[in-house]
Formats: C-alpha cells, sequence, structure tokens
C-alpha cells in the first residue's frame, strides 16, 4: 500500500476567530463617538496607516508615472511613517523603485515579471509556484527550488510578508502600489533580507461606493477579466471592498501526440497556458473617533497550468574535453527505440503525457491601527497556506520514462506589533516584535512508467516489470519559528542633516527531515531483476532512508544610514547596513554511502545549513530640477554576502577503497560580492507628456567558491594517466550566472484631448515602454560550451482612448510587440535528456474595456 501525503488541517474555526477577533477588540473602546473620519487618510497628526514598507520610514507612496504637483511633474510623493508627514520620494535616502496601482492597470501588467521591464535591477522569474525567485541585483532565491529555503528578497503584500515563494505566485490585480527596495531590510518591520524587498499594496476598502470592471480578450484565444467592488456597509464605520481576477488561453506551444513510439495522448495538448483566478474580500472597521482601524482580508488564488515546459535544441555538449565523445540522448533513443530525427524547434512540444501544476493559495490577514495619543500602535496578523501538486512530462518523444514532482504544502503563522513614536524637530523612533510560525512538507516523488527500465537501464532486453509502475519518495520537512525585536529612529542632527539608525535581534529555531522510501511495481519479480531494481532505486534516489537535523541561530541586524539635503532639490545619502537570511533547511537531504546498495553510510548531508550574512554599503543622490520637471537618482552600492547558499559538492573517500565519492548537495558558498549602480531619471516636458528612463550595470562574482559542483564533461588525467571525470570545479573569482550585465528602460506616456461623447470630454492616450536587457550567461564560466543570451530588446505599447476621470477606456495594446525571440534558460544535455531552453514570452496583444461606476 503507498504511503499517502498528509495534509494539515486548514485554518481552523478558533484561529480564525483569533485573527479576525484580534482586530474588533477595540469596538468597545469608546464607541459612544460618531464622528466621521475620513476613510483614505487619517488626519494630520495621525498615523493610522503605519510603517507600509520594509524600508527606511516609508510607509506608502502616491506613486505614479506621471503625478502633476504644481512645482515638479513626475516627482512622485510618499508619506514618511516615522515623522507622520508627507515627503516626497525624492527626499527619501534609499534606493527605492515604485509604481502606482494606476499605472499598472493602464498597461495590463498582471504578472510580477512584467515589471521588470519598469524597474531597474530587478529580475524576478515566475516560471512555475514552486522555482519561482525575485532577483534584485543578481540574487535572490535558490533557483533550483528548495522548500526548506527562503528568498533573500523578501515579498511583503498588505504587510504581511511571505516566506515561501508559493505565497506569492500570484497574479496581480488591484493593486494601490508596488515597491522595489534595494539593500538589507529588517530593522523596520517584517522579516530580515539580505538584498532586498518588493512591496505590494492592494487597494484598501473604501466608504465611497465604487465599482469597475476590466475585459481584455488577446490572442492565443485569452481572455482576461478583473472586476472589484467597494463602499460603505455601516456609514463611517465599516465598509468592504471585494476583488475578483481571472485568466485563462489556449497556451503558447502545441504539443501533437508522438508517432514513432506511440503516446496514449489522443489529442493535441498545447502548452505554457494560462489558467488560473484569484479573489479577495476585504471589511475596513473604525472605531473610537476614528482613533483606530482594524482591515480584514481574505485571499484566494488558484492555477492549473501546463507551465513548466522547456522545448528541446540540438545538442550543446558533444565532447568530454579530452575530445572523447559525450554520451548523447540523442544516440540512446535512436538504440533503443530507432528514433532517428528529432524536432528541434522549441516551440513545438515533444513531452510525452505532459500533466498540470495544480495549485492553491489561501490566506487571512487583519490589520490593527491604534491612535494612543501620540502613539501609534500597529499589531499584523496573518496566516497563508499554499499547496502544489505537479506531476511533470513522463519523457520526450513518446518515451514513457518517469514522471517526477515535488507536492508541498506549506502554511505560516505571523504576528507583529509596532509602536511609532510622534513625529518630532529632533528624533523619531519605532520599535517592534515579530514572530512566526512556518511548515512545510515537500514529497519528491518519482513514478517510473513502462519505459522507465529500457530507457534508464539502457538495455533493450530489460524486463519493463523491473520499474513499471514503482514509485519512490523523498518526503522532506521543514519547520521554523522565528522571534525578533527591532527599532529604528531617525536624529534630526540639524534642519538639512538626518542619521538613521536601527537594529534587530532574531532568534530562530529551524529543523527538517528527509524519509526515502519506494513502494508499487511487480511485487513477484525474478530474483536478478529484483537486484536491479533495487541497484538502480539506491543509486539514483538512495533508497530507503532517514535523515534529521536542527539548529538554533540568534544573528544581528543593523542600519546606519545618514543623508543630507544641500538644497531642497538635492538629497545626497549613504548607508551601511547588514542583514541576514535564515539557514536553509534541506529537504532534500541524504546520506552519502561507500558503495552500491547495502554499504555503510559514510555521512549524512546537513539538514539545516548556516544564515547568510550581507554587509552592504550605499551611496547615492537625488536631484530634482522643478523649473525641467526633472528627476535624476544615481545609487552607487556594494553587497558582501558571506555564507551564500547554493549548491556545493563534497569529495568523501571510501574507506574501504580510498575512491573519491564526489556527491553534490545544499550548503554555503565561502562568499559572494554584487556590486554596481542603478540611475533612474524622468522628465515631463508638458503636464501630459512624461518620459522614463532607467539603467542598472551589475557584476555579481562568486569571490569564494573553491568547491562547486564539477564541470559537466570536464576531464583530468589521474595518476596512471586515465582521463576520468572531474570531481569539482573552482569558481573563485567568476561570474554569478544568470546576470545580465546591464539593463536599461526607455519610455513615455502622452494624453491628449480629441473632443467630447454624451457631454463628456474624451483623451486620446498612447504609451511605449522599451526594455533592453544586455548579454545573460546561463553557464559557469568553466563550463565547456557557453550558453547565454545575447542582448535583447522587448518594447510594450498601447494606445486608447478615455475619460480623464477614468470613469471609461479603451486600449489596444502589445507586449513585445515586435516579437522578439529569447530564452531565460539554456540546460545542457546529458545522456537522459536533451537539451533543453525556457521559452520568453513571445507578441501578445489584445484590447482592454475598463469601466468605473460610483
Amino acid at each position: 500500500m503507498s504511503r499517502t501525503f498528509s495534509l494539515r488541517p486548514a485554518l481552523s474555526q478558533a484561529d480564525a476567530a483569533w485573527m479576525v477577533g484580534g482586530g474588533l477588540l477595540l469596538a468597545a473602546w469608546n464607541v459612544q463617538s460618531a464622528d466621521a473620519v475620513e476613510a483614505a487618510q487619517p488626519a494630520s497628526g495621525a498615523a493610522v496607516e503605519t510603517a507600509q514598507l520594509e524600508t527606511d520610514r516609508i510607509e506608502t507612496a502616491q506613486l505614479g508615472v506621471n503625478p502633476l504637483p504644481a512645482e515638479a511633474a513626475a516627482v512622485a510623493e510618499v508619506v514618511i511613517t516615522a515623522r507622520r508627514r508627507e515627503e516626497r520620494l525624492q527626499d527619501v535616502p534609499l534606493s527605492i523603485s515604485a509604481l502606482s496601482g494606476e499605472f499598472v492597470q493602464e498597461q495590463n501588467l498582471v504578472r510580477i515579471q512584467e515589471f521588470a521591464a519598469r524597474i531597474p535591477n530587478f529580475n524576478p522569474d515566475t516560471s512555475n509556484p514552486r522555482t519561482s525567485s525575485l532577483s534584485i541585483r543578481g540574487v535572490g532565491g535558490l533557483g533550483s527550488g528548495s522548500d526548506g529555503s527562503e528568498s533573500g528578497v523578501g515579498q511583503i503584500v498588505d504587510n504581511v510578508f511571505y516566506t515561501h515563494v508559493g505565497f506569492g505566485w500570484a497574479p496581480l490585480y488591484d493593486l494601490e502600489s508596488i515597491e522595489v527596495a534595494r539593500g538589507p531590510q529588517g530593522t523596520l518591520l517584517g522579516k530580515n533580507t539580505t538584498v532586498g524587498a518588493v512591496i505590494l499594496r492592494t487597494k484598501a476598502p473604501s466608504f465611497t461606493a465604487e465599482n469597475g470592471v476590466d475585459i481584455s480578450p488577446r490572442n492565443y484565444k485569452g481572455l482576461q477579466t478583473s472586476a472589484y467592488s467597494t463602499g460603505a456597509l455601516v456609514e463611517d464605520r465599516v465598509a468592504y471592498r471585494l476583488s475578483y481576477y481571472s485568466d485563462k488561453d489556449e497556451g503558447l506551444v502545441p504539443n501533437p501526440s508522438y508517432p514513432i513510439v506511440q503516446d496514449d495522448q489522443r489529442d493535441e495538448k498545447r502548452l505554457l497556458d494560462t489558467n488560473r483566478w484569484a479573489a479577495r474580500g476585504q471589511l475596513l472597521f473604525k472605531f473610537a473617533d476614528g482613533d483606530a482601524t482594524s482591515r480584514v482580508i481574505y485571499d484566494h488564488i488558484s492555477s492549473d497550468e501546463f507551465n513548466n515546459y522547456s522545448g528541446i535544441v540540438a545538442p550543446i555538449l558533444t565532447q568530454y574535453s579530452d575530445g572523447a565523445a559525450f554520451p548523447l540522448y540523442e544516440t540512446r533513443i535512436r538504440n533503443l527505440y530507432g528514433i532517428e530525427q528529432i524536432d528541434y524547434d522549441p516551440w513545438t512540444g515533444d513531452a510525452t503525457n505532459p500533466s498540470k501544476l495544480p495549485s492553491s493559495t489561501d490566506g487571512l490577514s487583519n490589520e490593527l491601527n491604534w491612535n494612543i495619543g501620540e502613539y501609534t500602535f500597529t499589531s499584523v496578523t496573518a496566516w497563508r497556506k499554499f499547496e502544489l501538486y505537479p506531476r511533470n512530462t513522463q519523457g520526450y518523444n513518446g518515451i514513457y520514462s518517469v514522471s517526477t514532482g515535488y507536492d508541498v504544502e506549506a502554511e505560516q503563522y505571523s504576528q507583529e506589533f509596532r509602536l511609532a513614536s510622534a513625529v518630532s524637530d529632533i528624533f523619531d523612533w519605532q520599535v517592534g516584535s515579530f514572530f512566526l510560525k512556518d511548515d512545510r512538507d515537500s514529497n519528491y516523488r518519482f513514478l517510473y512508467g513502462r519505459d522507465a527500465a529500457t530507457f534508464l537501464l539502457n538495455d533493450k532486453t530489460a524486463n519493463p516489470a523491473i520499474l513499471n509502475n514503482v514509485e519512490h519518495d523523498s518526503f522532506g520537512k521543514a519547520h521554523t519559528r522565528s522571534y525578533a525585536a527591532f527599532g529604528q529612529g531617525t536624529w534630526h542632527v540639524l534642519s538639512n542633516v538626518d542619521l538613521t539608525a536601527g537594529l534587530r535581534l532574531t532568534h530562530e529555531k529551524r529543523s527538517g527531515s528527509n524519509d526515502g522510501y519506494s513502494f508499487g511495481g511487480a511485487q513477484d519479480l525474478p530474483a536478478a531483476d529484483q537486484t536491479r531494481r533495487d541497484n538502480y532505486l539506491f543509486t539514483a534516489r538512495s533508497g530507503d532512508f532517514s535523515v534529521d537535523g536542527s539548529k538554533k541561530d540568534t544573528s544581528v541586524s543593523w542600519l546606519v544610514n545618514p543623508s543630507w539635503k544641500i538644497n531642497p532639490d538635492l538629497l545626497v545619502y549613504g548607508s551601511v547596513a547588514q542583514g541576514s537570511k535564515s539557514g536553509a533547511i534541506n529537504t532534500d537531504a541524504r546520506p552519502i554511502y561507500a558503495g552500491g546498495a547495502g554499504s555503510a553510510i559514510i555521512e549524512t548531508q546537513a539538514v539545516v545549513i548556516d544564515p547568510e550574512k550581507a554587509t552592504d554599503y550605499e551611496l547615492g543622490f537625488k536631484k530634482s530640477w522643478p523649473e525641467l520637471r526633472t528627476t535624476l537618482n544615481v545609487n552607487l552600492y556594494q553587497n558582501d554576502i558571506k555564507d551564500y547558499q547554493g549548491v556545493l559538492v563534497g569529495v568523501f573517500t571510501d574507506p574501504a577503497t580510498g575512491s573519491l565519492l564526489p556527491r553534490q548537495y545544499l550548503g554555503n558558498i565561502d562568499h559572494v560580492r554584487l556590486r554596481g549602480v542603478e540611475i533612474e531619471g524622468s522628465w515631463s516636458p508638458t503636464r501630459r507628456l512624461n518620459v522614463w528612463a532607467n539603467a542598472a550595470i551589475t557584476e555579481a562574482k562568486y569571490v569564494d567558491f573553491a568547491n562547486a559542483p564539477p564541470t559537466q564533461g570536464a576531464r583530468v588525467q589521474n595518476a596512471s594517466g586515465t582521463w576520468v571525470n572531474t570531481t569539482e570545479t573552482d569558481l573563485s573569482g567568476t561570474d554569478i550566472p544568470n546576470v545580465p550585465e546591464w539593463t536599461a528602460n526607455l519610455g513615455f506616456d502622452y494624453d491628449q484631448p480629441i473632443g467630447n461623447f454624451q457631454g463628456s470630454p474624451i483623451d486620446l492616450f498612447v504609451y511605449v515602454n522599451e526594455a533592453v536587457k544586455g548579454d545573460t550567461r546561463y553557464s559557469t564560466e568553466a563550463d565547456l560550451n557557453y550558453r547565454g543570451q545575447d542582448t535583447y530588446a522587448l518594447t510594450n505599447a498601447g494606445i486608447g482612448i478615455r475619460r480623464p476621470d477614468r470613469s471609461f477606456a479603451l486600449t489596444l495594446w502589445g507586449k513585445n510587440v515586435f516579437d522578439e525571440r529569447y530564452y531565460d534558460r539554456v540546460n545542457l544535455n546529458n545522456a537522459t535528456a536533451p537539451a533543453t531552453v525556457r521559452l520568453g514570452q513571445p507578441l501578445t496583444f489584445g484590447v482592454t474595456l475598463s469601466l468605473r461606476l460610483s
């Protein structure tokens, strides 16, 4: 009987009552007053919404590409929470980029990777719900997807820190703003990070009634729909907001059934499709003369897509470094199945019986803000749960070899408290605490098919029953308990000189385990075939095993951030900060054996590895020319990360034979360095034309990485003169792969009145954005064959008509309008897998109808 994948129960009624009720306790406090309070913004001197950003002192940006204040169009304004007064973004001594929800909606940006076309040094990878990562300045999470790890880039949505990448696998809809803050975070709120944070704010309930809908048909038979409704349930006391999003298309890549080795698939499927929906419900409560608010949010996200496809290309590695022929997938399928030709067009699928990757996410949060005299108390309580049950393709070219996938369930509870002081001409401060309970299950399943024995054992005569219907599971678990206290203050040394400093103390206990076992398949195999099964499962999957481990860690993060307002239009700042990223839990850890099946265990891979430590240096300026409606921001940085988390190789010695046993594992790379420059500018020559430009130059290097995994195909001569595979590679001093040398974005938007329709004015508007990504190496510098992507540019554009109040808009839009073909990733071939590429998004175009009714 197979072991089932355990499921933890969903949020209990008691838990839900705890989170929602925490924000309602104040309903009985001084409720006799019924004075109306503005819904969208606290009164002057109040700080009901505190510290919306995981950045130094910023709450939220009234951000937009084209805000037009009287003196300085296109200079975005922000609300400073530590001093509880409004300041322009140009006055904030940080490297931060921000976009308004209005800009996001008008340019139809619905996936987080699309923001890379507008934000410098931001390169998210959202290929599927489990291996997605957010990258700032070239690094972020583990690209291979480790379910026990966290990202070096935090994702914070409505003040809730998301710990697992799956929590952020979501369409972006009904947004107030998106902001990217660079550099270590953690001394102000939330959880600590090493390279930055992405902060998203969804639109809150309003006491003013409004309804809206956006409908966007597009090519590939796509249809995207979003809608919202908001208004008062109890005048000046309770408001609601309901939001909905759905998106579906037929898929980008056809995948016909394979005619040579008959595929059970009877009709054509299409891969890289979109099939997702989401909904969010909110309640906003106001109590006690408007001195307190409680915002309760529930959201659900669901997707069911063929989104894990990579297209086959011709072999890249064909020879070892000594000139010997490298074993090819093409050779194996020709010898075993008589397949002579392969379609190397990656835009035509060759997957055998591909399956979808269904995922779902649920979340509930409550944010309470309470003005107590001159202080503001904030409580953020949250729960989230993510589930993913994927089945990847069983092989290529009609071969039923093995289907793999990680069944993942992640659940987090978090509680945050903050207390902010009143604004002062001398010193402003904020203190807080943070608690996190995070539990994850990750079951790595290998389901072997009818061709597995023949293909994987490379033996035409192999008994198919050796592996057919056999399953091997590696059931990993990860548990984290995190406790933190933090504080940050700003000393106004002079009227134009500030010194901000922050400190965070974090204590964590992390534990994990991994159990390997196999089941299924024929139970009455001949002894020789049973031995072949046992040996294969032992060699390929480590057989049956059980490992566990735990570790406690206490870390200190800090920030020193002086700034000098040389004149009203020029800010110079610097910062030194140290941050940490929690030690990863290796849910794939396994024993290291001396030899084949039944051999002794000589060591066990570490289950919990050390945390990352980053020391970051920043120096920049922000300059405005109000008379020219122009801004220019420049930031220089260097971030030294010690114990960077990645895949290493350990070389062990068999005590019996003395032979070397290289084994790859998740561990800590001694030293990684990031440095570069970020430039952002804007210009509004008229009140209707806005031009923006930004660029980033990035150097990301392994400073000390002597024990990198061996280069595939590399050989050296041993003492007897025989060519053997290398056991490890020294990548010290080389560039980190997948980091573009430079990026640049340039764009504009323009609107112009063109007349009236039914008594209402109508504007014509147009926008264009050009995003250029420099040469990107996907291979390491030690690889025998260069794999990379040459410089390319993507152009997004739109034209339409709208009413000035945005109550009506009709937009014809296109993304990648010149249909630039590019690859996000290039994977090497080996004896059992062809070379593959991950396709970039092709030309998409459509029309959007937007309606707003008050």
